[in-house]
């Protein structure tokens, strides 16, 4: 994989001139593989390093052991426990009075407590992080990038640009291209996110929908091109969305359907929108006998984990589908509920830009 942040570490590591340094200088480097995908060898360094060192003295590189830890469990599951790991090295980093680890720590909290939808302990955090001032640049970076998809989320299209060209910025600086990759990717999905539910009321342009495939495309294909196939199962939900929105049925069922392997260890509300999102393509192909199944698995979904956008989507889809596909008893039961989850979204969408209005 040639990047240049990585081919900078390799080159520090080799003229490390200590064995602590140029171990807390690989567990860095985990992190990035972590980052982009690489988990299998993110764990390995993990692995690596705690058999060669007694990590409980050697606070530093227990730091980035911790650090790396909780994130190789944050991009498999998100789980409280990877949580609490970021909050160990937080603390642990200032009680030695490493100001740059605890802003590193404090901005992938910050990021971890905006995927969980906690947006007052992410304010919190990111006023630890430092933000586009914190001392350590991947703690700048990672703290802009979350303001940025926050601001994205809450609709503000301008103060969500600013941020995420201060995070590209960053970015480019250190030849961190996963940052930059995801600037692209974030800002597309959620304008997609955003498109996705709004069309289950009123048609959407065409110009809205060109424009964030352009985006959304580009940078996958950027994530391809470096080697770094984080989001390879929400690469094609989100190409099988975009050939829905623009009516491309067949497309679209052929994506979803390559999709549909990567699916079964995903713990996320856009995987669990397979059995749906695939029972509405079949529909509005005319195969009603795959519909009807699709139908059938979809009833038996995990509702309660999902996102409150892709949900309203969810039981509106269902609410056609029983219609068009059962007896329609139920219809009407599921289009209130989709109304419901509509506005629990824009409750927390609500109250998502309150938590962040000082970050302007």
């Amino acid at each position: 994989m040639e990047v240049p942040f990585l081919r900078e570490l390799e080159a520090r590591i080799l003229s490390a001139t200590s064995t602590r340094t140029a171990a807390c200088l690989t567990l860095e480097k985990g992190i990035y593989l972590a980052r982009t995908g690489h988990l299998e060898s993110a764990r390995d360094i993990g692995s690596r390093v705690r058999a060669s060192f007694n990590v409980q003295s050697e606070p530093e590189i227990y730091i980035w052991l911790t650090l790396l830890e909780g994130l190789i469990g944050f991009y498999s599951s998100a789980t409280t426990r990877d949580r609490v790991k970021l909050q160990r090295a937080y603390a642990l980093a200032d009680a030695i009075g490493r100001t740059d680890l605890m802003q590193y720590a404090a901005a992938w909290l910050a990021h971890h407590h905006f995927n969980m939808g906690r947006y007052h302990e992410m304010s919190r955090w990111l006023r630890e992080s430092g933000l586009s001032q914190a001392n350590n640049s991947s703690a700048r970076i990672r703290s802009c990038m979350t303001v940025a998809d926050a601001w994205q989320f809450a609709g503000n299209n301008e103060v969500a640009s600013a941020w995420y060209a201060i995070a590209r910025r960053t970015a480019a600086e250190i030849g961190d291209r996963a940052s930059i990759m995801a600037s692209i990717e974030n800002r597309a999905a959620m304008r997609l996110d955003r498109i996705w539910l709004k069309s289950i009321d009123v048609s959407v342009g065409i110009d809205q929908i060109s424009e964030v495939e352009s985006e959304l495309l580009g940078g996958l294909a950027y994530e391809k091109f470096t080697e770094s196939e984080s989001l390879l199962y929400q690469a094609l939900i989100w190409r099988s969305r975009l050939e829905v929105l623009k009516g491309d049925y067949a497309d679209a069922l052929g994506t979803i359907s390559s999709a549909s392997s990567e699916l079964t260890s995903m713990q996320a509300s856009l995987a669990f929108m397979h059995d749906i999102d695939l029972a509405w393509i079949c529909f509005k192909l005319g195969r009603l006998h795959d519909a009807k199944k699709s139908f059938g698995l979809a009833k038996n979904t995990p509702v309660d984990k999902f996102d409150m956008d892709d949900a309203a989507v969810y039981w509106k889809r269902m609410s056609v589908l029983d219609g068009e596909l059962s007896d329609g008893v139920l219809a009407v039961e599921y289009s209130n509920r989709s109304g419901e989850a509509l506005a629990s979204f824009y409750r927390e969408v609500e109250d998502l830009a309150i938590s962040i209005e000082e970050f302007r």
